[in-house]
């Protein structure tokens, strides 16, 4: 297949607007800003007409699966390109609307094919600058679908919200937005035994901290998570030292530090600042228990698993639980 008409892919973050009595959504899903591959996809430049004709949406491009929705309309202009979509009456399709509803996912992409193309010439970098940096002008093109994309615009607060059930969402779908176990939440790197505590019946127990959340180096900020808490806003710690913050509202904390890489930190720098400035130290792990020789115990502890407490706490924390629930 000649390059020119090969079926490509274009992503866009967008602001979703949704409607629950119609189970609708509306969003922008392209712009003619220069994206990812130092490209411009011009609004005013897309064919509709066979799209039209079968106005499906597909989840993440999966042409074998059955569509999640269908468009209701589509609009181009100048900068962009807008479409609202409602979703079928499916599964699959309520677990994709109750994200983006929530604003765990507000990511779009448009399948198309190219159809004519140029170099930015100086007279259009000359209107806008930022086009000097585009290697490539997609003048004329055809949308073939779009599709929400499993993105999540915030990973820790989608993760944490499955996990409190506040959203369902199945097996396979955690799997997609890379949820797919306790594991995601709570990696166990390292595992350091407090104690082994017994008991005269002949069960026993280790109590364990497992740190749950390993610091990360993006291309732009070191971020480093010290609780698990739900994401409310995002607020800035010291604009002049390049330092954000996730922060949950519900506790008044701090659940993960960003520390902007143009501003000089590394991880060593930033996680000595967070250990001299955050209140708990930025220690803050997973109790966990592992019971042994004793069939009600599991059943007993249900629900308490995982405590987010001082590490030093753990081993007098599931003590304080046995004596209660045992004897």
């Amino acid at each position: 297949m000649p390059e020119e008409i090969q079926k490509q892919f274009k992503q866009y973050i967008a602001k979703v607007d949704t409607d629950d009595e119609d189970r609708t959504l509306t969003a922008v899903i392209s712009t003619d800003a220069v994206d990812r591959d130092d490209e411009v996809l011009k609004p005013l430049g897309v064919d509709f007409d066979s799209y039209l004709k079968n106005p499906i949406v597909l989840w993440a491009h999966d042409y074998h699966s059955p569509p999640i929705g269908k468009t209701l309309w589509i609009t181009k202009s100048r900068t962009k390109i807008t479409a609202k979509m409602k979703f079928a009456d499916t599964p699959r399709a309520e677990e994709i609307y109750q994200l983006y509803k929530g604003k765990y996912l507000n990511a779009f992409s448009v399948g198309f094919l190219s159809k004519e193309s140029h170099r930015p010439e100086p007279k259009e970098i000359e209107k806008r600058p930022e086009l000097s940096r585009a290697r490539n002008i997609i003048d004329k093109w055809e949308l073939l679908e779009y599709s929400p994309v499993p993105v999540p615009a915030n990973p820790e607060a989608l993760a944490t919200a499955v996990k409190t059930k506040e959203i369902t969402v199945s097996k396979e779908l955690q799997t997609e937005l890379g949820l797919e176990d306790e594991e995601t939440f709570y990696p166990a790197v390292e595992t350091n035994e407090i104690v082994e505590y017994g008991h005269e019946d002949g069960w026993a127990l280790k109590a364990l901290v497992i740190p749950r959340l390993k610091p990360e180096e993006t291309e732009n900020y070191i971020r480093l998570p010290v609780r698990d808490c739900k994401i409310t806003a995002t607020i800035s710690i010291s604009a002049k030292e390049g330092i954000k913050a996730l922060y949950c509202g519900k506790v008044k904390k701090v659940a993960t530090y960003l520390f902007s890489k143009e501003k000089g930190w590394t991880m060593a720098k930033a996680k000595a600042w967070v250990k001299e400035h955050d209140s708990d130290k930025g220690i803050d792990g997973v109790c966990a228990v592992k019971p042994k020789k004793h069939p009600k115990l599991k059943k007993s502890l249900k629900g308490k698993l995982h405590r987010h407490i001082d590490p030093n706490e753990c081993a007098e924390y599931l003590v304080k639980i046995l004596k209660g629930r045992m004897n």
